[in-house]
């Protein structure tokens, strides 16, 4: 729906709309994540249940509009996004074993 194609390289809307959309799930499950305070489903939950939970819906926006956050960033700071792999970023700042 965000993108109105399977992925975001391959979406025909104008980049705008998609970055007003993708920044507006953005402000919105990080507010709501942000207002959920020391809420804990159950009383025998564990008081990082909460953050768990904060967690899991921060990654549900990462996962939706990831692509399209990270083209926006790097538009507004007049760069080009770079497609990495995790392991890769990780060899190049830690190092390998």
């Amino acid at each position: 729906i965000l993108y109105g194609a399977a992925k975001y390289e391959d979406s025909i809307k104008a980049a705008n709309e998609i970055f007003i959309e993708a920044r507006a799930i953005y402000q919105i499950v990080y507010g709501y994540a942000a207002n959920l305070g020391s809420y804990t489903p159950d009383q025998n939950a564990s008081p990082f249940e909460s953050e768990i939970g904060k967690a899991r819906l921060c990654s549900f926006v990462w996962n939706v509009a990831g692509p399209a956050l990270c083209d926006f960033f790097a538009r507004i700071q007049n760069k080009q996004p770079l497609l990495c792999l995790s392991s890769v970023l990780h060899d190049m700042l830690i190092g390998t074993a």
